[in-house]
């Protein structure tokens, strides 16, 4: 049986700690089995990457980019070498708002140590969002990344197979479960829609604010907003959609503290 081709993609490293830099190197060349990418370059900073960028004929298809660069802020790299028409993977040392910053807006990233599963994971994600919104979502990431610790951003990207979606955190009514997928039930002026995420609920919980949402049960998230009522028989909350969401034993007393006002959210 004849195996498909993998896909080929040209890619960039930009990474400071030469350690980290030879290793990675080695790694994508040696170590990515979901596609075929061609290393073209690998620098250290933006002064080394900026002649780089401005030489190329055909621009790579990703940018394995570190967060922190020593000669100024990423964005300005990026700000310089518009149009961002190419994927980026960031790279970072452990860093909780970083992280959340790209999951908000559906940007694949590396946690230094980089490990060979994550390295692929990264590529996967990379290839499945590349040429989709690439502008915006850097956008809100950047909003995300620079502002205070635990700032919401002002979107939330939703990626699917057919569109990306960028919604007000405001208007997610709630998220169900459904296997290693979840049903994001969306407000959009009076209607309501239901877009699905190839991923499982406790990622896309990672994405959200931690203000406002609670997980009623391990299937079911809902933004305190949008619940119209509780019913204390059957302990289930009806929400703004007309949707109905079940409340776990373990989490009752602890919602409802939060609907009846008794602690902040």
């Amino acid at each position: 049986m004849i195996q498909p081709q993998k896909p080929h993609y040209r890619a960039i490293l930009v990474e400071d700690e030469l350690r980290t830099r030879h290793m990675l190197e080695e790694m994508i060349e040696q170590k990515v089995t979901v596609a075929d990418v061609e290393l073209i370059a690998s620098c250290g900073s933006i002064r080394e990457a900026l002649p780089i960028f401005k030489s190329l004929r055909v621009r790579p298809d990703i940018v394995f980019l570190d967060i922190n660069l020593p000669d100024g802020p990423v964005f300005d790299l990026l700000e310089a070498i518009k149009p961002v028409d190419f994927e980026i993977i960031f790279i970072t040392a452990y860093d909780e708002y970083t992280r959340q910053a790209c999951q908000y807006a559906s940007i694949a990233y590396l946690n230094k140590p980089v490990s060979e599963e994550e390295l692929n994971e990264a590529v996967q994600r990379a290839a499945e969002y590349r040429g989709r919104h690439i502008q915006e979502r850097l956008s809100t990431m950047k909003q995300a990344a620079t502002g205070s610790a635990g700032a919401v951003p002002e979107r939330v990207v939703l990626s699917t197979q057919e569109e990306i979606c960028f919604v007000d955190p405001d208007d997610i009514i709630r998220v169900e479960a459904d296997g290693n997928y979840s049903r994001v039930v969306v407000k959009e002026g009076n209607a309501f829609r239901t877009v699905v995420l190839s991923q499982n609920i406790g990622k896309f919980e990672e994405m959200l604010p931690p203000v406002g949402f609670f997980k009623t049960h391990r299937a079911h998230i809902v933004n305190i907003a949008h619940v119209r009522r509780y019913l204390r028989n059957d302990s289930t909350l009806l929400m703004e959609d007309g949707g109905t969401v079940l409340v776990s034993r373990r989490r009752k007393n602890q919602l409802l503290d939060l609907l009846e006002g008794r602690v902040p959210h």
